[in-house]
């Protein structure tokens, strides 16, 4: 406070002997000179202002200057020239205390803070203050220069700076400090003492010895010199599971799946090997497996393999199998691959591609299904036609033929059937697939119907063909054999067999008793024969005439109208068929006295005319029945080749009675 005010005198002083001598345009006027406080550490800067007005002449000059004094002399110096002015100017400095400046100690020390001021216009002035501040030491504070988050196995260095709290370019330079190495249960595992490089850095050379991957704490401290105080700080470190290498050496892309029986599978071996970046190897990790149906630890080999075999007892797909190295050195590390589970490959044979079975029984198929990798598992089949009427599924016995008996439904359609015979279970996959066929026959059964069958004649034979089903049958080829020769003298292919057919029977077969054979074919039915008695016919004309006994006299006019059983007129000539061996013809008739009349007569008309055998008429023989003048009848009867009359026989009344007559065919010119 003397020294301020001391100041200010010396400044009036200027003034009252610049009143007795004034000077043109000569001015000066100092106000006052301050720092921002009066206590500082080593570090800290003093910032100086000063107050004045200085106004001269363009002659004059003026300088200002700061210094500061410590205890170890002039510390700083400052000074520069002003221009004049009549304003009021403000001037400022600042020094920042540095400890090769000072040596404050425990105890402190002072330092003189000083402005000048000297100006001169035709002769000098000047004026000026000066400030005790006391000095003590300094804080310091660490920094920290690398990261403190490091990897294990990565040689590291740990690089500290102690510096001056209040600025940073102020190192601690060349004194000792002490760095402490704490772990996550506070317990002291590496302590060492240094000294600050001449930038304030202190070091530490981190390696594998020097702790496992975790959390700890580094402490960074000093006893203090006579510059700054004592310091200690604390930073946070962690050490990080280092990096490694997990490669898969071997492992099969795939594996045969699981039988269904449970009783053959396939193993996953694998063989995989973990190092560190470096390349060395890593013997003391756990490997953990795992599958979306199981998991497992590996087994350790050593020098950093490891190997296992995994069971794959699964059906048929893509399975990822994910490894997973656990250390606790190294971080875990992962790994996946995908491997493919396939069905086992099987090749499908029949000892035939076409079998034939009878519609409504049961088919027996042999089939075989080998495999080099199967033993003797049920491998389950499905056999099943294209429109879904045979089927059936089956187990088939691996590289072992195997019959397999199945039914044919009475409903099933008729002729071949396309086969697929296919695997059933996706553990298994056909190398080729199989296909046969299966014809399906049927049986018919025949109803023939026949008429009259004249001697050289067609005839009409009536059939009804059905199958098995009672389902008609439309066409068929017809064979027909007489009696027990071989060819057949009647052959018809693709016949409508839903209507009668006409069949001529040759000259060779002549009348009489005949077994008749036909064999009825139909496409995919087998073969059906029926056999069955027939009588061969030939036509014949009978001949009535009513008149005079032979020789014939004189006719007298009659009118005989002939009756039969049931008194009905013979309106026709024609018999009722070629009669072989017919039976007494009783024929009844009234007398007239009408000339002689022929008449035609039918004996298809009247059963009792009949032979016995067949009732149907065709146009055969003629009869003439007359009568004499004396009532007499006499029967003739001429073959159907018109042949001369015959005398049948006579009668004196009106009832006739015909005896049996035997007929023996004539040629066509007889």
């Amino acid at each position: 406070m003397s020294q301020r005010t001391l100041a200010a005198v010396i400044v009036c002083t200027c003034i009252t002997f610049c009143l007795i001598a004034p000077v043109s345009a000569f001015y000066f006027e100092f106000h006052y000179f301050e720092t921002d406080k009066l206590v500082y550490e080593v570090g800290e800067t003093i910032n100086m202002v000063a107050k004045l007005i200085a106004d001269f002449s363009g002659d004059g000059w003026c300088y200002v200057s700061f210094a500061v004094v410590t205890d170890q002399g002039p510390a700083f110096s400052n000074s520069y020239e002003i221009p004049p002015s009549t304003d009021v100017r403000y001037f400022n400095s600042s020094y920042t205390i540095l400890p090769e400046d000072t040596s404050p100690g425990m105890n402190g020390t002072q330092a003189f803070v000083i402005f000048n001021v000297e100006i001169y216009d035709s002769y000098s002035q000047g004026g000026g203050d000066t400030i005790i501040v006391n000095i003590t030491r300094g804080h310091l504070s660490v920094i920290a220069l690398s990261t403190l988050n490091i990897e294990f196995n990565a040689n590291s260095t740990l690089d500290f700076k102690v510096v001056s709290m209040h600025n940073q370019s102020i190192p601690f330079r060349n004194s000792p400090v002490t760095v402490t190495l704490i772990n996550s249960t506070s317990d002291s595992i590496l302590q060492f003492d240094t000294t600050t490089s001449s930038n304030g850095e202190a070091q530490i050379n981190w390696t594998d010895a020097t702790g496992s991957p975790g959390d700890y704490t580094v402490v960074v401290a000093g006893n203090g010199t006579e510059d700054f105080l004592p310091f200690s700080e604390s930073f946070p470190l962690t050490v990080t599971r280092a990096a490694s290498n997990l490669t898969v050496l071997s492992a099969p892309s795939s594996v045969h799946c699981q039988t269904p029986d449970g009783s053959q599978n396939e193993s996953v071996d694998i063989l995989v090997e973990q190092t560190t970046v470096e390349g060395q190897p890593i013997s003391d990790s756990v490997i953990q497996w795992h599958t979306s149906f199981s998991s497992g630890i590996m087994n350790i080999l050593g020098d950093g393999l490891y190997d296992m075999s995994i069971p794959f007892n699964v059906e048929p797909g893509s399975y990822n199998l994910n490894l997973t190295a656990v250390n606790p050195l190294y971080r875990n590390e992962s790994e996946s691959i995908t491997i493919d589970v396939i069905p086992y490959v099987v090749h499908l044979s029949t000892t035939n591609v076409t079998w034939s079975v009878k519609r409504g029984s049961n088919i027996t198929l042999n089939i075989s299904i080998n495999s080099t990798l199967l033993q003797s598992q049920l491998i389950p089949i499905e056999i099943i036609d294209s429109i879904g009427e045979i089927g059936t599924n089956a187990s088939v016995i691996a590289n072992s033929p195997t019959e397999i008996t199945f039914p044919i439904q009475s409903n099933t359609s008729l002729g071949p059937h396309a086969i697929s015979i296919e695997v059933t279970d996706s553990s298994y996959i056909a190398q080729n697939p199989l296909e046969l066929e299966i014809i399906v026959h049927g049986t018919i059964s025949v109803n023939m119907m026949l008429d009259l069958v004249y001697y050289g004649e067609t005839a009409e034979i009536g059939l009804n063909v059905t199958d098995d089903n009672g389902q008609s049958i439309g066409t068929a080829d017809v064979r027909i054999y007489a009696d027990s020769t071989s060819t057949p003298f009647f052959t018809i292919n693709n016949a409508d067999v839903t209507s009668s057919i006409q069949v001529l029977f040759p000259l060779h077969i002549y009348p009489g008793l005949h077994s008749l054979h036909l064999y009825i074919n139909s496409s995919w039915c087998e073969e059906t024969n029926i056999s069955q008695p027939i009588v061969i016919w030939m036509r014949s004309s009978i001949l009535i005439i009513i008149g005079d006994p032979i020789p014939p006299g004189p006719i007298s006019p009659v009118h005989i109208i002939p009756t039969c059983h049931e008194s009905n007129p013979i309106l026709s000539m024609s018999s009722s068929g070629s009669i072989i061996s017919p039976p007494p013809i009783l024929v009844s008739g009234t007398t007239s006295t009408e000339p002689l009349t022929t008449l035609e007569t039918s004996l298809e008309s009247c059963p009792r005319l009949s032979s016995g055998t067949s009732n149907r008429s065709t146009d055969s023989a003629n009869s003439i029945i007359s009568e004499s003048g004396n009532g007499h009848m006499v029967l003739k009867r001429s073959d159907f080749n018109g042949g001369a009359p015959e005398l049948l026989a006579t009668n004196s009344s009106t009832d006739l009675e015909v005896q049996p007559y035997d007929i023996i065919p004539h040629s066509a010119d007889s």
